[in-house]
């Protein structure tokens, strides 16, 4: 069959063979499996191989009778740029030359054609590849390896789903897979063969005659070949190669000119980093995915607590899993996502337009959302630490998808969206909830005027039901929810939290300096955390020997201005530094006076960590552990001030009691992060489905993750590769902790003063100033 009868809408790929016979058996074997033979005809012409196997081969093809394949042998050898001349001087279709050292990818011809006629003036296209210079990926003008955890076909698939759809232009095509138009061809001609016979440069040349006649080449971003290249020249290809290049620069002066700008400015680069971007979340490990309300590692709405600092101690001692955190920010329209992949942070960063209140059960826009997470990152299983900020759309989202589901309850937000469980006279709900508390309570947290309380909870009833596992991480936890959703006969996992290994370690008791019994209030010192009491019991003491001390961030405005020479503030500290601070400041009693439950209470594990006995309120978690352990004292959760300064005098006084409690405390196990998280690890292993069921991933879900992923780490962008992501963390931080402050009644009333009554402002440094300098001094800052 002659190449001049083909018919015009076939490409004709020709490949010039000089000997390389186990590369070309492969090339030719993977654009048998990965074409469609319809698109193609394969024009293979052997250049006087000296390799008898090639002839073996071209006969054992021609026995086989392959109608789309024509083989051609040259009498002598021609070189190079003769022999593909001669194939597309047979040819009168589109051609693509195509290297023998090649392995080309599923659809590639088609992807390659269509970019080909996305505009009429593009007259080459190049794909991508690991090695072809300026088409080079994932490293750019690099010999790159499929990269690890990849097979070639993998990696070409991925390639093609995460595609940004960019047709960039670039100064050359390049020779490995380099696709031609016709229209092209037939006005231009074919390669020099007189200046460049030998190869090296031809295609350069050609490229910079069709830009002289006003076409252009480009890349195609959504198409990956393989091409084994040269890793090194012989002498004679590079004397070669300089001499071509003389006669290259010679003809089209400007080229050097542009190839240098297009490497400097890089227009691959997204193409590049989205690549490699890919490259980092693919490993064999199951990916899961946690909801929660703010930044684990770092805060972005407030302070860090338990849940944060619970979902982090499981994040980092994952061995099997990838973890990724979905976090809403509560002060922008902002949502955040951070992917944890081996020791590495992976950051994201998207606008959202709607609005999520407590009110908003389900969205559009939010379950869009997860959708494109859960399929583009390949989530294997979610786990809901919080959904504060979320909707209740997850639950349905993995029903769909087939994903397990699970949630911890690490507070009651799933059985009132006020959390903290206090009425409006701070007083435990438990004791005065009703329908009309309740609504008053709602009414002047959220401003809503139904009985919200109900839809709530009958919302929470409707989903929770739904979660393939439930874990509180106490068994008071457990049975409140039990108790409060009985006729769901909710099946709990109590699963305790875990504390680190490093602060477990036994030291020996500090020897004490003084006779002053110490006793701290540490952590978020808030008012469903006793602050009122605590502050009642510090101004009602007159015993001399007694000193308090506040460990912690102070929620409460009372607190924050008590002053008292037997007081001591200390303020917030680093997690992993509040055993050695008790020890250091040799506390003999942590009280710990919570008027709601508690779900586990860390501040409690860290004091019997520090070998300190305690003193607690007899309800939830805290009540549940210290029964446990037998390692303090109880109070019930109504005492009043006068009562707790008495059991704490009592403390002191009986010197016997007191030790005796300090000596339990040395035989009493509390889990490690590592333990703790094993036991999720088996559940998460037991639930998560063995076959992935949600590989949904296209091109459009890329550039907008893409997008994201720019948008948290600017650098990339281009604008500026300078530029301290820290730095800019830090900034973007201090932003939303600032808006946060402005959106506070107390900085909206000092604006109303600043702007009606700016003497007040003066007046209110002076004493400010004048308090800190008595504050100082009494401290002995002097």
């Amino acid at each position: 069959m002659g190449v001049k009868n083909v018919n015009r809408q076939k490409c004709d790929i020709i490949i010039p063979v000089y000997n390389a016979y186990e590369d070309l058996k492969e090339c030719v074997e993977s654009v048998f499996k990965n074409t469609d033979e319809e698109d193609y005809y394969l024009i293979l012409i052997d250049d006087k191989s000296t390799d008898a196997r090639i002839g073996t081969y071209f006969k054992m093809l021609e026995s086989q009778k392959i109608k789309n394949l024509i083989l051609l042998r040259n009498d002598q050898n021609m070189g190079f740029v003769k022999t593909v001349n001669k194939g597309m001087s047979l040819s009168k279709n589109d051609v693509l030359l195509l290297n023998s050292d090649t392995v080309v990818t599923k659809n590639w011809l088609k992807k390659i054609r269509e970019y080909a006629y996305k505009d009429e003036s593009v007259a080459t296209v190049t794909p991508l590849t690991n090695n072809g210079t300026i088409c080079s990926v994932p490293n750019f003008c690099e010999d790159n390896n499929v990269p690890e955890h990849f097979s070639l076909e993998e990696f070409a698939e991925r390639i093609e789903k995460i595609s940004l759809g960019k047709c960039v232009e670039i100064p050359t095509a390049v020779g490995f897979c380099m696709y031609i138009k016709r229209e092209a061809l037939d006005k231009v001609g074919l390669f020099d063969e007189v200046n460049f016979g030998k190869g090296y440069g031809e295609e350069n040349d050609f490229c910079c005659r069709l830009i002289e006649h006003g076409f252009i080449n480009v890349i195609c971003d959504n198409t990956f070949i393989y091409h084994k290249g040269s890793l090194s020249f012989k002498e004679e290809k590079r004397k070669l190669i300089e001499k071509n290049s003389k006669i290259l620069l010679e003809k089209h002066p400007y080229y050097d000119i542009e190839v240098h700008k297009f490497i400097q400015k890089n227009p691959l680069k997204d193409i590049q980093e989205n690549i490699k971007l890919n490259i980092k979340l693919k490993n064999k490990k199951n990916n899961i995915l946690f909801l929660i309300h703010n930044g684990v590692d770092r805060p972005i709405n407030h302070p860090r607590g338990g849940t944060e600092f619970h979902t982090y101690d499981i994040i980092k001692n994952l061995n099997e899993f990838n973890s990724f955190i979905i976090i809403p920010s509560h002060t922008s329209n902002k949502l955040y996502v951070e992917a944890f992949i081996g020791k590495e942070k992976i950051m994201f960063e998207f606008n959202f337009e709607g609005v999520i209140r407590q009110s908003t059960f389900h969205s559009k826009e939010y379950k869009e959302f997860l959708q494109t997470i859960i399929t583009y990152f390949q989530i294997d299983l979610v786990h809901v630490q919080h959904l504060k900020g979320h909707t209740f759309d997850i639950v349905d989202i993995c029903e769909e998808l087939n994903i397990p589901c699970l949630i911890t309850l690490h507070d009651f937000y799933m059985i009132c969206p006020t959390i903290e469980m206090l009425d409006t006279n701070k007083q435990y709900c438990k004791t005065t909830s009703g329908l009309e508390m309740c609504r008053l309570c709602i009414k002047e947290k959220f401003g809503y005027d139904e009985n919200f309380l109900d839809i709530w909870q009958r919302k929470v009833k409707e989903k929770i039901i739904k979660f393939h596992k439930i874990i509180t991480p106490s068994q008071s936890t457990k049975e409140i929810f039990q108790q409060h959703y009985k006729d769901l006969n909710l099946n709990i996992d109590v699963i305790e939290h875990g504390v680190s290994q490093k602060i477990i370690k036994k030291q020996p008791d500090a020897m004490k300096q003084d006779n002053e019994f110490k006793v701290a209030f540490i952590g978020g010192l808030a008012p469903y955390k006793g602050s009122d009491k605590i502050h009642d019991i510090i101004q009602m003491n007159k015993d001399s020997a007694i000193k308090w001390f506040l460990i912690g961030n102070l929620g409460d405005q009372k607190l924050s201005l008590l002053e008292r020479e037997d007081l001591v503030k200390y303020g917030r500290y680093e997690r992993e530094e509040i055993v050695s601070i008790l020890r250091n400041l040799e506390i003999d009693l942590v009280c710990i006076l919570s008027c709601v439950p508690e779900t586990y209470a860390y501040t409690l594990s860290e004091s019997l960590i520090a070998g300190i006995p305690v003193l607690v309120t007899d309800v939830g978690a805290l009540g549940e552990r210290v029964k446990k352990y037998g390692t303090g004292w109880m109070v019930p959760p109504n005492a009043n001030p006068l009562n707790l300064l008495e059991k704490i005098q009592y403390i002191k006084e009986n010197r016997e009691e007191y030790v005796a409690m300090k000596r339990k405390i040395k035989d009493i196990h509390i889990p490690t992060i590592l333990e703790m998280c094993r036991k999720y690890e088996n559940i998460y292993q037991a639930v998560i489905r063995k076959e992935k069921q949600h590989d949904m991933l296209d091109s459009s879900k890329a550039r907008f993750i893409f997008e994201a992923y720019k948008r948290a780490n600017i650098s990339i962008s281009g604008q500026d590769e300078n530029i301290n992501l820290e730095l800019y963390d830090r900034v973007v931080s201090l932003e939303r902790e600032i808006q946060a402050m402005k959106d506070t009644l107390g900085w909206k009333i000092l604006e109303v003063i600043r702007r009606r009554a700016p003497y007040l402002i003066k007046l209110g440094k002076k004493v400010l100033y004048f308090l800190l300098k008595k504050g100082y001094t009494r401290k002995g800052y002097k």
